[in-house]
């Protein structure tokens, strides 16, 4: 009996951690928690899921820039959330909602930001974007203050170097706490309509 439930426990953990799906999949509270949020989005998809499943960026927005438990899913943002890439002139040159897949249950889980690789393959280098979250009605949640990098795609090894400042498509690798790297001050959190994360 006990190896039947491990089995089973390891087949939920497989199934929550990939991000795809149909519209009548559901995570539970429980099975959330098996998704790692918090954690280096792109060294698990990119490496143990099949391509359907990879990210091209990807990361998780927490209620509070200092989570200590990023497994506690009440602290992460329960907003259906999508982000956008603006120039140095705030004009918006990707918006995350243009490579929706509806079938993804990767919406699904707690927190999540990201954009399929299959869907966009890469972004075009470019001196900076700041980086801004959005939920589905286009409210803002949070913003950065300064321009994010992103090159190397091709050449990028998601195992290695995550939080190499020139490529941000992992955004946990900076966005994490204690240890924030890059200037990120802890996880991504609301920095407006907090509310909205409820």
């Amino acid at each position: 009996m006990m190896g039947k439930r491990v089995i089973l426990l390891l087949a939920s953990a497989v199934a929550v951690a990939s991000c795809g799906g149909s519209d009548s999949f559901s995570l539970s509270e429980a099975e959330q928690g098996w998704h790692f949020q918090g954690q280096h989005c792109l060294g698990c998809h990119n490496v143990d899921l099949k391509p359907s499943r990879h990210l091209l960026m990807a990361g998780t927005v927490f209620k509070s820039p200092n989570v200590e438990n990023p497994k506690d899913l009440s602290a992460s943002c329960k907003a259906r959330l999508f982000v956008q890439l603006l120039n140095e002139k705030y004009e918006v040159v990707y918006d995350s909602r243009d490579f929706y897949d509806r079938n993804s249950a990767g919406y699904l889980g707690s927190g999540n930001i990201f954009i399929l690789r299959r869907l966009l393959s890469d972004i075009t280098p470019y001196g900076g974007y700041y980086v801004r979250v959005i939920d589905s009605e286009g409210n803002s949640l949070a913003q950065s203050q300064s321009l994010h990098s992103f090159s190397g795609i091709h050449n990028y090894d998601p195992r290695r170097n995550p939080a190499d400042p020139l490529n941000r498509f992992s955004c946990n690798a900076c966005h994490r706490y204690p240890d924030p790297q890059g200037g990120a001050p802890g996880f991504i959190y609301p920095q407006m309509n907090a509310n909205l994360c409820k």
